[in-house]
């Protein structure tokens, strides 16, 4: 055979060999990505900013014992992160640095896990390749990542919370149902918010499912059953679902035994409390949660077409976002748009869709778009302006939104020595990421008003 030919068998696996490339390439940026939100942490303006800073947040006592946090409620019903972390400490010499290098890393490590699962989900979900580079691309530009360790957001087991929903998830999308009931096992000791993982199988449960049970038809489902014979179908796929949730839910509840401390703690108080002081600075957490994205997935939600995939059926977004934002896993920490940002796997996936229409490429030449979202900026640029002619004026503006978010322009306190400083919890860029998005948001809409209708986008695994 001449230099430069090819037979069948090669040029069938050339597709195989550039999809794994691509593959490894996409690894390649997540760990890229997710180094450089640690690094835009480090030495910021939150947790990160110092080996004292985050000593101060995880409530430290000593060398020994820098996280006494993860002793108290309710953080210590989540001792898995903390005890991989503490492990490794505790494995070589003890001091700050060396902590708080642990730390990075180990969030470090459980982004870039997160992103590597929800590329996966993606696929799982029949995005392309390169939909799913894009949907993970979106994940690292949210605002709960981008500001990660900033005020009020301080992420600690949330990155793991995250890998561990998107690889339930993942787990449920390739009918691995025990696997997803194992995951969420361990789950729900990283973070409880992790079995929001398992909910939607809830509704996405199939009869097949359950066939294993027809295995006990005899005696035991008479017994069932009452002397009835073998159980219906009915039964076994609810019997079947039950176990499916009893186990993790049995597990979460026997390491609350476990570490329980006999103390009671208010969760409904504590929670609400920020909310009901400043609904505004709710609302605008909950919002930049996701931003545009919000947008996005509800113009998808809104059209008739089929699912893409049972997990992005209406219904099953409908309880996934009862479930984290009517309950405790969210009510008043809204203001932790950390906590909001756990529906990730539902709203990005949903507006990955919407963005990949033929109508919002179309947008892109649509006049009135743009000028509605350079209007947006320009409004935004102008207060901004107004704002540092007076820093005082901050004052004003933090009345309804507290101190934690920065618009831009960060308000002076007057220290005990009489100097006067700008005193920011958060990194100033948080303003002009929530004008972004308003600004990508009215872009959308005036898209989808005037923009050509259009089909589904390519579903084709690639």
């Amino acid at each position: 055979m001449s230099e430069g030919q090819t037979t069948p068998e090669t040029s069938a696996a050339a597709p195989a060999l550039r999809a794994g490339r691509f593959d490894l390439l996409a690894l390649l940026l997540y760990a890229l990505s997710s180094a450089l939100v640690m690094a835009h942490q480090v030495g910021g303006y939150g947790a990160l900013a110092s080996e004292g800073a985050l000593f101060a947040e995880l409530h430290g006592e000593s060398l020994e014992r820098p996280w006494q946090l993860g002793e108290l409620l309710p953080y210590r019903y989540r001792p898995v992160f903390r005890a991989l972390v503490m492990s490794a400490y505790r494995a070589g010499e003890p001091s700050p640095e060396r902590f708080f290098q642990l730390f990075v890393l180990a969030s470090g490590l459980s982004l870039f896990l997160a992103a590597g699962a929800f590329h996966w989900l993606l696929r799982a979900l029949a995005f392309t390749r390169r939909q799913a580079l894009g949907g993970v691309a979106l994940f690292f530009l949210s605002f709960p990542v981008v500001f990660s360790h900033d005020m009020p957001i301080h992420t600690r087991e949330d990155f793991l919370g995250y890998a561990w929903i998107a690889l339930t998830l993942l787990a449920l999308a390739r009918e691995r149902v025990w696997l997803a009931c194992l995951l969420a096992c361990v789950g729900g000791s990283i973070r409880e918010t992790c079995l929001l993982g398992l909910l939607p199988y809830l509704l996405i449960a199939r009869p097949e499912h359950s066939a294993w049970l027809s295995r006990f038809g005899g005696s035991a489902a008479s017994g069932v059953g009452g002397g009835q014979g073998a159980l219906s179908e009915r039964a076994r796929h609810w019997l079947h679902v039950g176990l499916v949730f009893a186990i993790p839910g049995a597990t979460w509840l026997a390491v609350r035994a476990w570490r329980s401390t006999g103390e009671s703690y208010d969760y409904w108080g504590v929670s609400t409390s920020p909310t009901f002081q400043f609904p505004l600075e709710a609302l605008l957490y909950a919002f930049a949660a996701f931003g545009a994205l919000w947008v996005a997935a509800a113009l998808r939600l809104a059209q008739r077409q089929p699912p893409r995939h049972p997990l992005l059926a209406p219904r099953v977004v409908a309880l996934a976002v009862v479930a984290s934002l009517g309950t405790g896993w969210t009510l008043g920490m809204v203001r932790e748009a950390r906590i909001t940002f756990i529906l990730f796997p539902f709203v990005i996936p949903l507006a990955l869709e919407a963005l990949c229409q033929p109508r919002v490429r179309a947008g892109l030449r649509e006049r009135k778009a743009w000028l509605a979202a350079a209007a947006v900026l320009l409004a935004y640029g102008l207060w901004l302006h107004w704002l540092r002619q007076d820093p005082t004026r901050v004052d004003g503006v933090q009345r309804y939104l507290a101190e934690s978010f920065n618009v831009g322009v960060a308000p002076l306190r007057q220290l005990p020595d009489g100097r006067v400083v700008e005193w920011a919890f958060a990194s100033p860029l948080n303003g002009l990421h929530v004008a972004l998005n308003l600004a990508a948001s009215l872009w959308l809409l005036v898209v989808w008003r005037v923009g050509p209708s259009a089909g589904d986008p390519d579903r084709t695994p690639g």
